[in-house]
């Protein structure tokens, strides 16, 4: 019949999707950091190498009047510069959904509808 809910058990859907939520959010947040530790430990200094030879020599080509060594630098550059701000987009970009699945999961509660609150609550009128 027309059986009501406890307070535990009404939450206990929501504390499934929060959970969910939470442990996506830290899950992705570790991930986002390791992928970010790696990449700094062992890729950032050979991309910021490759970035800054092909700066170095496109500069010496504009210097001895060289425009085919100066186009090819420039070219190794946009390459180089391309796959640096790739790598350090996507784990700043995974950490950042990760901290948007976080603060979802801390909000689910207030965000979700809430069987029988519509019951105790008295119509204000006036004043």
């Amino acid at each position: 019949m027309g059986r009501r809910l406890s307070a535990a058990s009404r939450n206990s859907r929501v504390s499934a999707a929060r959970r969910i939520l939470l442990v996506g959010g830290l899950a992705l947040a570790l991930w986002g950091m390791g992928h970010g530790l790696w990449y700094a430990a062992f890729a950032e200094h050979q991309a910021l190498n490759a970035i800054g030879s092909s700066l170095t020599a496109a500069f010496s080509g504009a210097a001895q009047r060289n425009a085919p060594r100066v186009n090819s630098s420039m070219q190794q550059y946009k390459e180089a510069k391309y796959v640096y701000d790739r790598q350090v987009d996507a784990h700043s970009h995974w950490i950042g959904f990760a901290m948007l699945l976080i603060v979802l999961a801390v909000c689910f509660d207030r965000l979700a509808p809430r069987p029988y609150a519509s019951c105790h609550r008295r119509p204000r009128l006036g004043t």
